[in-house]
């Protein structure tokens, strides 16, 4: 029980990985939040939490949104007091088109939710982090955070930061 008696939040929690970090988390104790745009994905992760046992919340947030971030984290520490422990999951790939050809829009919306949505959620995390004590981030980067492919461009990968 890793985690027993903590409060983990995850972005991106809908499905694939973000789902697996939840039920995770559940499974060692912690009470968790999933967050994700995608509401339905969202309360089906939260629901599979809560028929293992685990306590879950589900709150809808955008992360290229700071406002989003700012109520989710407000949410988090309204429900449970405190957060210990948050997950900044969410990404998306972004449009497949050579650089030259990539679209402006694209690359914005990649780059709001990729790079820009780890600062929003780790400024508010942080910060509720701070006020209980401490706590951990892990941040997530996929594969093309590193590594290039031969259709998008790179993409800066966020900074990974642990901390307690």
């Amino acid at each position: 029980m890793l985690l027993k008696d903590k409060v983990l939040l995850v972005t991106g929690a809908s499905s694939g990985i973000g789902r697996a970090i939840a039920l995770v988390g559940a499974r060692e104790g912690a009470r968790v939040v999933v967050s994700d745009v995608q509401a339905d994905g969202g309360e089906e992760t939260a629901a599979l939490v809560r028929a293992q046992g685990g306590q879950a919340l589900f709150v809808p947030c955008d992360v290229g949104n700071p406002a989003d971030c700012e109520a989710l984290v407000q949410r988090t520490v309204q429900q449970y007091g405190r957060l210990d422990v948050a997950c900044n999951n969410a990404g998306i790939g972004g449009p497949q088109a050579p650089t030259a050809d990539y679209p402006l829009d694209g690359w914005a919306q990649v780059i709001n939710i990729n790079l820009s949505g780890v600062f929003y959620g780790m400024k508010y995390q942080i910060a509720a982090m701070l006020q209980g004590g401490g706590g951990s981030v892990v941040n997530i980067a996929s594969i093309l955070g590193a590594v290039a492919f031969p259709r998008p461009p790179p993409t800066p990968p966020p900074s990974t930061a642990c901390w307690g």
